[in-house]
């Protein structure tokens, strides 16, 4: 399994605008596809604005490149992050998942 991290940097005012948008178009797009299994997103106050990071997962390398094309490396240019006030780092990192481990929580116990 790969996962796949982008980061990117968002004002503390428009926050709440872009994770609305970012799981209404690049989580939404990336779960309809049959090689993802699943998505996480992250977020981090840094001292004047907000840490995003999107962690998707994929089957395999070549899963992920047949979804993102051969610019799997790169960022695709979000056409609104301007009206969000993103700053979007221009690479993402790839990862080779060794081990994963669930727990469950469960209230009261």
């Amino acid at each position: 399994m790969i996962a796949r991290e982008w980061r990117c940097r968002c004002s503390k005012e428009t926050l709440d605008a872009f994770v609305e948008h970012l799981f209404e178009t690049g989580v939404r797009d990336t779960q309809r596809t049959c090689s993802c299994r699943g998505t996480q997103v992250l977020q981090r106050e840094l001292d004047d604005c907000v840490e995003i990071t999107l962690l998707t997962y994929w089957d395999s390398m070549e899963s992920m490149v047949l979804f993102k094309g051969e610019e799997y490396k790169n960022t695709q240019p979000c056409p609104q992050g301007k009206d969000f006030g993103i700053k979007p780092d221009h690479q993402v990192t790839h990862y080779e998942v060794m081990e994963t481990l669930s727990t469950h929580y469960f209230p009261g116990e």
